[in-house]
């Protein structure tokens, strides 16, 4: 019994033995591979800032690059890829080594989106009534060019004439920021029967909106227009003519010259737009 008793417990020495060099080699293994850096972590592609940079700053190659960085620590709309961010323009302050997220880029030929941000910075933009039949009919998208034409009423000065009508080009060669659409418009007035303030269309008949981007004193000049009751009509242009054209605003005498007619004399009665009540 004795004997057998010894060689149990010989064999659990072994065994003992057995297991500690085992767990031995296994620590060893991982300590060597943690100092190695041979443990795999999971990373992710990101596009960081390599200098600090103001707002409407356009993003370049020299501006960006690629990280690796642990996936547990990208942020939520983390720009992946440089073609991404390229040419995009920042909405604000960006530190260097910061990761660029698409939520603070704007695109600049994107005129309709992020509209301060991506005008040019002596402009400033103003909304137009699109009552016209070329806006209403859908023709017109964002980045037409297109020249404004006014028609209003306009009396001497003496008061010795009655009202005539004048059509003029208040502004040429203007590119369309936004058309703000009819069903955007009756949303926000809370009803698609509501008529939005401006409207010139009946209860449900609402006009879409013209977003143009003007110097400060054409801006000035369009609003007196709209408040003295002009009546608008866009004109569309070729996509590639930027030409400025001399033309002649047109009232009745000018009218009369070109078609060769008189005027009748008789006619004291006030002269309205086409439309206009």
């Amino acid at each position: 019994m004795k004997r057998k008793g010894a060689i149990w417990l010989a064999v659990g020495l072994v065994l003992a033995v057995m297991a500690g060099l085992a767990t031995f080699r296994i620590l060893t293994q991982v300590t060597a591979e943690r100092e190695t850096g041979a443990v795999e972590t999971t990373t992710s592609s990101v596009v960081v800032a390599l200098v600090d940079m103001e707002p409407r700053t356009i993003l370049t190659d020299t501006t960006l690059a690629l990280r690796q960085v642990p996936i547990e620590m990208v942020p939520v709309g983390a720009v992946t890829n440089l073609d991404e961010a390229r040419g995009k323009l920042t909405l604000d302050e960006v530190s260097a080594g910061e990761i660029i997220l698409s939520r603070r880029l704007a695109d600049p030929s994107n005129t309709s989106a992020n509209i301060a941000f991506t005008m040019p910075e002596d402009k400033v933009a103003i909304a137009l009534p699109g009552g016209d039949r070329l806006t209403r009919s859908g023709v017109l998208k964002e980045g037409d060019r297109v020249d404004l034409l006014f028609s209003l009423s306009a009396s001497s000065s003496s008061g010795g004439k009655a009202d005539t009508l004048v059509t003029l080009s208040a502004i040429q060669n203007l590119t369309i920021t936004a058309i703000v659409l009819p069903n955007v418009l009756a949303e926000a007035s809370g009803s698609t029967l509501g008529k939005v303030p401006g409207s010139s269309g009946a209860t449900g008949d609402i006009d879409p909106i013209l977003l143009v981007a003007v110097d400060p004193q054409d801006a000035l000049v369009l609003k007196y227009l709209v408040d003295a009751g002009a009546v608008l009509d866009v004109a569309l242009r070729a996509n590639t003519n930027e030409q400025i054209r001399a033309v002649e605003s047109v009232t009745i005498e000018y009218m009369a010259d070109r078609y060769q007619f008189v005027i009748p004399k008789e006619n004291t009665q006030p002269l309205k737009p086409s439309g206009k009540e």
